[in-house]
């Protein structure tokens, strides 16, 4: 499989090469809107963004140790949990992450996996 972006081949290998080779696994949860995600991250110390109203994701392993993080934080804060679910990537998820327009672009982070 070859994913391309703007003619440039941005990576190359098998599906499960493609998504073994960018984080795979991450944590959502919902909650109240605007949270303080900057705040959450710095606790946790994983990213932590808003995906859409009141709906959030955390960039880490959803490990024990992070969901006790996540929802201890969330109780300091009085906050509840609407949902909580642990998640992995999809090939369609890997291909958005590739081709985002809106990240800067390093051509030298494209996956070559040409032995498979």
């Amino acid at each position: 499989m070859i994913i391309i972006d703007h003619g440039m081949v941005v990576a190359q290998g098998s599906p499960g090469d493609l998504m073994s080779a960018t984080s795979s696994d991450h944590l959502l949860f919902g909650a109240t809107p605007n949270l303080d995600c900057a705040g959450l991250s710095a606790t946790i110390g994983s990213h932590v963004s808003e995906t859409s109203h009141g709906e959030y994701r955390v960039e880490a392993q959803p490990t024990p140790a992070l969901v006790a993080a996540v929802t201890s934080w969330l109780a300091a804060q009085n906050i509840q949990l609407t949902d909580l679910r642990a998640e992995r990537q999809r090939l369609d998820d890997v291909f958005r992450r590739l081709t985002d327009s809106s990240k800067p672009t390093d051509s030298n982070n494209s996956t070559d996996s040409s032995s498979s």
